[in-house]
């Protein structure tokens, strides 16, 4: 198939160097006894810009004590850049801070505009840099400041969300390279404009940041937050984790708006109602590639229903099993009968439990398949009273999807080229 992507949106949760370099003096060797005295001849000194460029080279290959894995990197992007520039500044004029370093010192420190902690950002001294040493450590604490915020502006902040925040979060920030960040800022004379575009991309996240601003308590992102700017400045958090090209076509399942959209072209071409993981069985958020539609699909039963609930069924007589209408196979593919097989000595994990196309079948008439750890598919139901609830967490974390024969024959005209009349006729045979 094309590449189609399926999306899951959760709900909203939500460095100092100072190098010390003398300058040395030469002294006229001693005169003999008879000879008066030579006073010593001090060597000139070097030029401002050597002496500066001397000092970022000194800041570059300092050790950085207690730098976490993403701030090495960026340490050692810096090194690379100064080296490829022979050292010389990046936001330094002479003997001062340049316009452009002073844009972009203003810039992070608005970084809140845009849902990021300053405290989280450090700022050197802007004023007062009387010699090469003060200007060099400017000079690098400004460039690990930039760096700094292009990490957090795709989500840097959290490194891990499954384990700083929440294990079904399979989500990971999608972080710029910090060499072609510098080579960027380099490059430009608008760095407002260039720090923006580290953001993501999406307009969702605008929308979002624009009524976060909104929401904020001083309307730039600073201020008391209410609970409300706090949830749509976490929902930033998470476009900050989102791939940049999601692809012609895409499908995005909102979790907590229990709705699904597919986009194409950057035209909304479906909105429908979805059924989500129940609070205690939470759908896991995630984006995969789709890979398999699947018309009268057969349901093998995932093992956290197998031993919470058919297990304790078996022990009781199999009630379930004959309600769905389930089947056991081997792990090779025979098939058991269900009826003859001791469950107390048993362990149901040594099988698979199937249930087979039709009326009953948990999984109706078609099936969208994106392989994860996670073993979450969407998939129609024989439940179509599910819909009509407002809250609808009621599975045990797929996602069931109302009209889902729509949904596959988008997907199937996209992929294949084939016209409605076509799938539905293969959803019949």
């Amino acid at each position: 198939m094309k590449q189609v992507t399926a999306w899951s949106l959760a709900a909203a949760l939500t460095v100092t160097l100072v190098p010390a370099l003398a300058a040395g003096e030469t002294a006229a060797p001693a005169a003999p006894a008879s000879t008066p005295a030579v006073a010593a001849t001090p060597a000139p000194p070097a030029s401002q810009p050597n002496a500066i460029a001397s000092f970022v080279r000194a800041e570059m290959n300092r050790a950085a004590e207690g730098a976490d894995e993403a701030a090495l990197a960026d340490r050692a992007a810096l090194a690379a850049f100064y080296d490829a520039r022979d050292a010389a500044p990046l936001w330094l004029d002479g003997d001062a801070l340049s316009a452009k370093g002073r844009a972009l010192a203003a810039e992070i420190a608005n970084a809140a505009a845009f849902g990021l902690d300053t405290k989280l950002i450090a700022l050197p001294p802007l004023d007062g840099l009387a010699s090469p040493e003060a200007l060099a450590t400017t000079e690098h604490r400004l460039s690990l400041a930039a760096l700094t915020y292009a990490r957090h502006a795709r989500g840097g902040r959290i490194p891990d969300p499954a384990g700083m925040l929440n294990s079904n979060l399979d989500r990971k920030p999608q972080l710029h390279a910090p060499q072609a960040v510098l080579e960027k800022l380099a490059a430009t004379d608008d760095i407002a404009a260039a720090l923006a575009s580290l953001q993501p991309v999406h307009p969702q996240f605008e929308r979002l940041r624009q009524a976060f601003l909104k929401a904020s308590g001083d309307g730039k992102g600073g201020g008391k937050l209410s609970p409300e700017a706090k949830r749509l400045r976490a929902n930033m958090e998470f476009w900050r984790w989102m791939w940049d090209d999601l692809g012609e076509l895409y499908v995005f399942n909102n979790i907590p708006e229990f709705m699904q959209y597919v986009v194409r072209d950057g035209e909304t071409v479906r909105a429908d109602r979805i059924v989500v993981g129940e609070i205690s069985k939470q759908s896991s958020v995630f984006s995969r590639q789709l890979k398999h539609v699947v018309l009268r699909p057969q349901w093998r039963v995932p093992d956290s229903i197998m031993v919470h609930e058919l297990w304790p069924s078996l022990l009781k007589g199999g009630g379930l099993m004959r309600q769905h209408a389930l089947e056991i196979t081997t792990k090779s593919g025979e098939k058991r009968d269900w009826r003859s097989i001791d469950w107390s000595k048993d362990d149901i994990r040594n099988y698979h439990v199937w249930q087979q196309p039709g009326g009953k079948s948990a999984v109706g008439l078609v099936k969208f398949s994106f392989p994860s750890q996670h073993t979450i598919f969407m998939h129609d139901t024989p439940d179509k009273w599910m819909f009509n609830a407002r809250q609808r967490t009621l599975s045990h974390g797929c996602l069931r999807v109302r009209n889902p024969m729509h949904l596959a024959e988008i997907i199937l005209d996209y992929d294949k080229g084939w016209s409605v009349e076509k799938v539905r006729q293969l959803a019949k045979s």
